[in-house]
């Protein structure tokens, strides 16, 4: 496996680890549980970052059908436990080790497509007009794509521990920092 794409594994496998930490702490209710109705619970996120990594390693470089319900990820009240939720999350996880660990120097070179269902698409347009009417976001080299996630999954994890740390009854650390 390249160094990069090996590096890269190694530091989504430790924002994995952050989202294990801060479900533990919570209930199934915690969860699936909104601030207010234009935020998203730590289950939200949990589904975007499982659908987000599937459809770019997957999906884009792995060249599996698109299985991807992107809208759904954002408006799913419930349903699925922490313990699923995280087994999800690991799913997904060894198919992309499956699947990078096959990747050739060339192939990081490579441009991808990136493909969106059209509902899921038509729904990113009402909020970022300047994407083209066409569902398939611009071909990008296959290394970006890999940082471009790993960046997007180290993000959303922030975020997860830092609502899992609101909801969290007592002062006690989530993870081993304090901060």
């Amino acid at each position: 496996m390249n160094n990069l794409v090996a590096f890269t594994l190694q530091m989504m496998d430790g924002d994995l680890q952050k989202i294990s930490a801060s479900l533990q702490g919570l209930s199934d209710e915690l969860v699936w549980r909104r601030f207010r109705e234009s935020t998203n619970s730590v289950g939200n996120l949990c589904l975007h970052l499982a659908g987000a990594e599937y459809q770019r390693v997957s999906s884009a470089i792995g060249g599996k059908e698109l299985v991807r319900e992107r809208t759904l990820e954002f408006t799913t009240e419930g349903g699925l436990s922490a313990a699923e939720l995280l087994e999800k999350l690991r799913l997904v996880r060894t198919q992309s080790k499956e699947i990078l660990a096959a990747v050739t120097d060339q192939e990081l070179d490579q441009e991808i497509p990136m493909y969106f269902k059209p509902d899921d698409w038509q729904r990113m347009l009402q909020h970022s007009p300047n994407y083209s009417p066409d569902p398939t976001y611009k071909p990008q080299k296959t290394l970006f794509v890999l940082f471009g996630l790993a960046n997007h999954y180290s993000y959303h994890t922030g975020q997860i521990v830092m609502l899992a740390k609101q909801f969290q009854q007592s002062n006690e650390q989530i993870l081993q920092f304090k901060h």
